[in-house]
Formats: C-alpha cells, sequence, structure tokens
C-alpha cells in the first residue's frame, strides 16, 4: 500500500515536528548540564576555551529555540518536502553542534586531575547522549 503525495508529506512533517518538539527539554538539559559542568570541571579546558565552549552550547541552544519556535509558525503551510527537508537540516545542524561541543568536553575528560571530574564528565556526557537518543530515534539517517 503506497501513500498519497500529501500523506507522505504529511508524515514527514510530522517527523520533523517530534524533532522540534523536544527542543524545550533538549535545550534546558543542555543548558543545564553545560553550566554545571563549567563550574566542576571547568579548569579541565582552561578559561579560553571554556568560554568559547559555553558560548557555543548557548548560542546553538537559543538557535534551537528560535527554529522551534519559527516552526511552529511555518508547519502549517508546508507544501512541499524540499521544505521539509530543509528544516530538517536546520535541526540536525543544531544538534551536530552542540554534539560536537559534548564530545569535545568528553574528549578533554582524559586531561582531567580528579576522580570526580573524571565521573562528572562521564556522566554528564552519558546523560546528553541518552537524552538525544530520544531526538534521533526519529530519525533514521542518524542511525547509521
Amino acid at each position: 500500500m503506497s501513500l498519497t503525495r500529501a500523506a507522505a508529506l504529511d508524515l514527514e512533517v510530522k517527523r520533523v515536528s517530534l524533532l522540534y518538539r523536544q527542543n524545550v527539554p533538549g535545550v534546558l538539559a543542555l543548558l543545564l548540564y553545560g553550566y554545571s559542568y563549567a563550574y566542576v570541571c571547568g579548569d579541565i579546558m582552561g578559561s579560553t576555551l571554556l568560554a568559547i565552549w559555553l558560548s557555543v552550547i548557548t548560542v546553538s541552544g537559543v538557535c534551537r529555540l528560535m527554529a522551534s519556535w519559527r516552526w511552529l509558525r511555518v508547519r502549517e503551510r508546508i507544501s512541499d518536502f524540499s521544505q521539509v527537508r530543509s528544516w530538517h537540516y536546520v535541526i540536525r545542524g543544531l544538534l551536530l553542534v552542540s554534539g560536537l561541543s559534548w564530545g569535545l568536553a568528553g574528549w578533554l575528560a582524559q586531561y582531567a586531575t580528579t576522580p570526580e571530574q573524571q565521573i562528572f564528565t562521564a556522566l554528564t556526557v552519558i546523560f546528553m547522549a541518552t537524552g538525544a537518543l530520544v531526538c534521533w530515534s526519529v530519525s533514521p539517517p542518524a542511525m547509521f
């Protein structure tokens, strides 16, 4: 049984909506974990790298919230697959920036000076990865 073009477009819009619906809790977790990580493990990165890292985390979070707000306003007017794809690329790109930032934090954990910093870094990266798993479960390309 094949879907009609309108039904397929509607399904694709709903898939992308799932990604954007997870944005608010995702950004709250991103900022909460990011700033708590900076407080506990800030000396691992150094002040300049820490400031850049926190800026990237914060800006990507704000951009995700703005994109989510904009998506809620335009999703009803989407009439073509290319429009849905562009919104999908926006959220995937912003999530990639966030993931790479957390990957940097995880990589820098090898330079932690105390076991508490290593444990906190490991738990924080694990929490961020498992939280993102919910978002990415609706995106089959992310599984490969």
